[in-house]
C-alpha cells in the first residue's frame, strides 16, 4: 500500500487494523511536510532580519557595480565582457569606470535556440558548458552536440569583434578583459577571446576576495 500524504487505497479490500495504520502513516507524514515548510519560513525569517540591520543607500547596474569584484591600479587599463542574457562591456580606465557598451548579442539567442530542439533549459545550460574552443578550432566534450556548434560560435564571433572594435577606439591600450557571466562556462572560452584580441590578457572573471 501507498503510504504517501493522500494516499489513494480500497478500504474493502484491507483490514480495519491496516486502516488506521495507514492513516497515521499520512498523518505523520503531513506533520512532518508541515513542520519542513515551517522551518524553512523561519529560516527566511532569519536571514530577512539580518538583512533588516542594513540601509540600502543606492541601487548600481551590473555593469557598473561589477568592477568591485576586482582589484585595479591606475597604471592598468581593464574590461570586464559580462556575457549573460545579453552583452556587457564595461571598459575601466585610470581607475575609473570609462564607458559601458551594451551589446544586443548574448547567450539568450544560444539558450533559447537549442532549449527549441531539445526541449529543456537544463539540457540548454549543459550544452554550452560541454562545449570546448581552442582558438579558432571548435571541440565538444560529448560527440553529440557537435550539432550545436553553429548555434554559439556566431554568437561568441559577433561578441568578441564588437569587443575588438571597443578596445581599438581607446588610446589608451586595454591591457587585460576579464570575462565573465554565463557565458564564462563554456571551457576555454577565455582563450578564444585570447586569440581574438590579441594585444590584452584575457582570462576568467574571479572575484579577488575569493
Amino acid at each position: 500500500y501507498n503510504t504517501a500524504p493522500y494516499a489513494k487505497y480500497n478500504e474493502e479490500e484491507i483490514d480495519e487494523e491496516t486502516i488506521e495504520y495507514i492513516k497515521k502513516e499520512d498523518a505523520l507524514i503531513e506533520y512532518l511536510y508541515r513542520d519542513l515548510i515551517l522551518l524553512r519560513i523561519k529560516k527566511l525569517d532569519e536571514k530577512i532580519k539580518i538583512l533588516s540591520d542594513y540601509k540600502l543607500f543606492s541601487i548600481s547596474p551590473v555593469s557598473t557595480s561589477i568592477t568591485n569584484l576586482i582589484e585595479t591600479n591606475r597604471k592598468e587599463n581593464v574590461a570586464i565582457i559580462n556575457i549573460e542574457n545579453e552583452t556587457t562591456i564595461t571598459t575601466v580606465v585610470d581607475g575609473q569606470i570609462n564607458r559601458v557598451e551594451v551589446l544586443t548579442s548574448g547567450m539568450q539567442d544560444v539558450i533559447e535556440k537549442i532549449n527549441r530542439i531539445e526541449l529543456s533549459w537544463k539540457k540548454a545550460y549543459d550544452v554550452c558548458k560541454n562545449i570546448t574552443l581552442y582558438n579558432h578550432e571548435i571541440q565538444s566534450l560529448d560527440e553529440n552536440e557537435n550539432e550545436y556548434i553553429d548555434i554559439v560560435m556566431p554568437v561568441l564571433e559577433s561578441i568578441a569583434i564588437e569587443a575588438k572594435k571597443v578596445f581599438n577606439s581607446y588610446k589608451e591600450k586595454i591591457s587585460k578583459v576579464y570575462i565573465t557571466g554565463m557565458g564564462a562556462t563554456i571551457s576555454n572560452i577565455d582563450l578564444y577571446f585570447q586569440d581574438v584580441l590579441k594585444n590584452s590578457n584575457c582570462e576568467i572573471l574571479k572575484p579577488f576576495f575569493v
